[in-house]
Formats: C-alpha cells, structure tokens, sequence
C-alpha cells in the first residue's frame, strides 16, 4: 500500500489494488485516521447474474442478515448463516442459490467495511482517484526494473543504498528530459 496526500487533519489517502484490501488492511487503516482508495474485490454471486452479499440485509447489532425475500436469520458465533428449507419455496431461490438445502454463507467480521468500499468504489469520486494508484505503482517499480528485473550486484547495505540513489536520479534526469529539459542562456529550463 502506498500513502499519497497527506491531508490537513494527519490522515493519509491510502491507494493499493484489491490484493491489500481485506477487511483487515482497511480497518487498520480506519483505525489510524487514514482514508483508502483501494478497488474492493468483486463479489462472486451463486448464481450468474444473480443476487450476492449486497443484496442481503446485515444488522451487526442484532447479529441477524435479511435476504431479499425478507426471511431473517440469526448468525451463529462464527458468523455463520443457513437459510435451509426456507430456500425450497423461495421465489427469489433461482436468482440466489442452487445449493440443495438452501443458501449459507459466513459473514466478515468486516463486512460493513468492505460493503463500504463496493459502494464507494461506484462512485464518480472513487473512478477520478482510482488511476493515480497505477502512477505509484510504476513510479516505484522503475527502479527496480529496466524491462527486466534487476537483480542486485553489491553485498552490504551501503552499496545497494548508493546504487538506488544513482538510479533513482538517473530516472529522474531522465523524466526531465523527457518533458523538455533543456539548457538556454547559461540556465535549465522546462520547454
């Protein structure tokens, strides 16, 4: 995950892909005030195109989940939920399970959390920040790659340190010239 804008109450924007959004990552990052832009895992539905977790009402306070035939149930202390029997006469059941007793499922301690994410991730706001994470990425792949991997030549901490600076302004100089670094009347310039 990589910080990005540091924002005027301490907290960060933090933007990672999907692979550093777990319910935990984003709730540590919660915890220390800190915001994510981070593309939330796409749900899997049981059946193609049909209902998923979304659709289902959560109520952590009550400990119960709500489909949207209105059946409840209770979870079990492992988050578990079993609809069962009630499944069988369901008119919703072809666009929800096609297990033979009936749709379960476990609930994620962070579920509020993650539901969260997918919803802001459809937002306008979430698809203009989005990108800026695949410009950290590269930033920071660069040097550590020229098409390949570069495997390290030195033993010792100083040298790879010296390695990576000379690199990284290599890089550098090299982005400058690339948008217009040039020398005119004894001074550098951006053209």
């Amino acid at each position: 995950m990589q910080p990005q804008d540091a924002r005027h109450d301490g907290g960060l924007d933090v933007y990672s892909d999907s692979a550093y959004g777990s319910g935990e990552a984003r709730a540590a990052c919660r915890d220390g005030g800190h915001d994510t832009v981070i593309k939330p895992k796409a749900l899997r539905p049981a059946v193609s195109g049909g209902l998923t977790l979304d659709d289902l009402t959560i109520n952590e306070d009550a400990d119960t989940v709500t489909c949207p035939n209105g059946i409840t149930r209770q979870m079990s202390q492992n988050r578990t939920v079993t609809f069962g029997a009630v499944c069988a006469s369901c008119p919703l059941r072809a666009q929800c399970t096609t297990a033979r007793d009936g749709r379960s499922m476990t609930i994620h301690p962070h579920e509020g959390l993650l539901r969260a994410a997918r919803a802001q991730a459809r937002t306008p706001q979430f698809k203009q920040a989005y990108p800026v994470r695949s410009v950290i990425e590269r930033t920071i792949a660069w040097p550590a790659q020229n098409g390949l991997r570069i495997r390290l030549r030195y033993i010792g901490t100083a040298k790879h340190d010296a390695w990576l600076h000379t690199r990284c302004a290599a890089l550098n100089l090299q982005t400058l010239l690339t948008v217009g670094l040039a020398r005119r009347d004894a001074a550098w310039i951006l053209a």
